[in-house]
């Protein structure tokens, strides 16, 4: 399974309870995501079954954020 680094730790979390091999592939801003992403497919043996990518966020806390400073 290929994650994004840097990455939240609870990102992979569910995938290593089920016997996973993690590898991360850079995603930072002087690195081309893509570039590493096709790197790893084509490097890695054996290939990666699955791709985790998210947009990390705490909905909760922004939403109470704005409410609590719109009160």
């Amino acid at each position: 399974m290929l994650v994004p680094t840097p990455r939240t730790r609870s990102t992979s979390y569910g995938a290593i309870i089920a016997g996973a091999d993690i590898r991360s592939v850079r995603m930072t801003a002087n690195v081309d995501f893509f570039e590493e992403l096709e790197r790893a497919i084509r490097e890695l043996t054996p290939k990666p079954k699955m791709l985790i990518v998210g947009f990390p966020s705490n909905r909760r806390r922004n939403a109470s954020s704005s409410s609590s400073s719109s009160a």
